[in-house]
């Protein structure tokens, strides 16, 4: 691994690579390593070429330079308790760094894992299937995440130090086999290219949607698309949260977003007549100085011949993660806050005018109390009157409030709390039927446009 390397006497010393050809080949090896990782785990990339493998390399060196070189007369001996602590301090700049398009966690710890070996303290931990069991696992994602500090990392990695065996061979090619391949290997990392905002994310031709309107079972999506627009919008953005969450801890196609040969596919949650899931395709956006790194190559049908070549094919988008939270609770009261919601002038411009003025303040209050009333016995009569919709994050119920009539005027949103409902709001008709759509379309009568 490298040319010449310097240990004190004290045990599990700090590694000391004061000559620049032991760092070049240190560096070197970590590019070996990471090249080698990506060809045995399925990952978004291929290995970088031109200035981004250089750019990639002076990254990696800068990195290894601060744990392993002596800087303004202070050796490594003199900031790192031990190895451990050293190759910690490695492996979270490396992976915090995102120096590589693709696997820096894996070449991250794998690459720390070697040093211990080189340096003749190996380290064994669990390489449990399970990723709640496994210790490589758990060692990466507490770094990445911050769960634990990095001294409780590196005292783990001491507890796992096996120097002291007779025959460590059990642990040969360890730099290939762990961590966890089993999870890590197999399963795909997300670009650092990856945001939130589709439209940053990727270019969208505008006939894309006209195509996707066609394709999907038939709606009113508004002029032009708008709410065809929003849904999308706010559903790959939803995408990009669960897959960030979820990438290390399951199967790609328990994912809402796939990479594969460089291409993304998104589950859209959108069906066909004949009720096939509809994806969105990114390609790598070629255009000279384009401000967004894909573009949308169009919405297909599962049986299209475009998506044979992937692997996995991407879930749809979960807004819920317990369906109960769908369904009105008839057992809980509502506790309207009357007063922020009639005193909200946003709110006041969604009542009807009939209500509306000075003189009719009180009567407006009691209508407004009376149909909470009425809408609650409705819906506990009926649950499919309650309509769900995801907004801020949370799961929200919408009823329908009649105010001067039998037909509803206004769509009253409740959010579960502990044992009880709270409504601070109301929404217009047309509001209402925006924002439950995201969650599936609304079928309810009350709500239909």
């Amino acid at each position: 691994m490298m040319a010449a390397t310097r240990r004190s006497a004290r045990p599990f010393a700090p590694l000391v690579l004061d000559d620049a050809g032991s760092l070049e080949d240190m560096a070197a090896a970590a590019m070996r390593l990471h090249s080698t990782l990506m060809t045995v785990g399925r990952c978004y990339t291929t290995d970088a070429t031109g200035d981004r493998a250089a750019l990639e390399l002076g990254r990696v060196e800068s990195v290894l330079a601060g744990a392993f070189c002596t800087i303004f007369g202070q050796s490594p001996a003199d900031r790192f308790a031990d190895i451990f602590d050293q190759v910690t301090y490695v492996a979270e700049h490396m992976v915090k760094d995102h120096i590589f398009e693709d696997g820096n966690k894996r070449t991250s710890l794998v690459f720390a894992l070697s040093v211990l070996r080189f340096a003749g303290t190996p380290v064994e931990l669990s390489d449990s299937p399970e990723p709640k069991d496994n210790q490589y696992y758990a060692w990466i994602q507490d770094l990445v995440s911050g769960n634990r500090t990095t001294s409780g990392l590196a005292e783990e990695l001491r507890r796992g130090c096996i120097a002291d065996m007779a025959d460590p061979s059990h642990v040969q090619n360890q730099s290939i086999r762990t961590p966890a391949m089993r999870w890590i290997g197999r399963h795909m990392e997300i670009p650092n290219t990856l945001c939130s905002n589709v439209y940053d994310f990727a270019f969208c031709p505008e006939p894309c949607y006209d195509r996707l309107a066609d394709l999907a079972d038939p709606e009113d999506w508004g002029p032009g698309n708008r709410i065809l627009k929003n849904y999308l919008s706010f559903s790959f953005s939803r995408a990009v949260f669960l897959t960030e969450r979820d990438v290390d801890q399951t199967a790609p196609s328990n994912l809402p977003l796939v990479f594969d040969d460089d291409r993304c596919l998104f589950n859209t949650g959108l069906y066909t007549r004949r009720y096939e899931t509809i994806y969105g395709l990114f390609e790598p956006n070629t255009k000279p100085d384009a401000r967004q790194r894909w573009f949308l190559k169009g919405f297909f049908k599962e049986s299209d011949p475009m998506l044979v070549s992937f692997e996995y094919l991407p879930c749809r988008v979960r807004f819920a993660e317990d369906p109960s939270e769908l369904v009105f609770d008839y057992r809980l009261p509502i506790r309207s806050n009357i007063d922020h919601i009639l005193g909200d002038e946003e709110n006041l411009t969604r009542i009807p005018a009939s209500l509306m003025g000075e003189d009719n303040s009180l009567l407006l209050r009691r209508a407004f109390e009376g149909a909470v009333v009425e809408a609650a016995r409705r819906a506990a009569a009926n649950y499919t009157l309650a309509v769900p919709q995801f907004y801020g994050g949370r799961i929200q119920l919408l009823l329908p409030l009649c105010l001067t009539g039998d037909k509803p005027e206004l769509a009253l949103t409740i959010q579960r709390e502990d044992g009880f409902y709270a409504a601070r709001t109301c929404l217009t008709l047309d509001m209402a039927y925006n924002n439950p759509r995201l969650i599936c379309r609304p079928e309810t009568s009350w709500i239909k446009r």
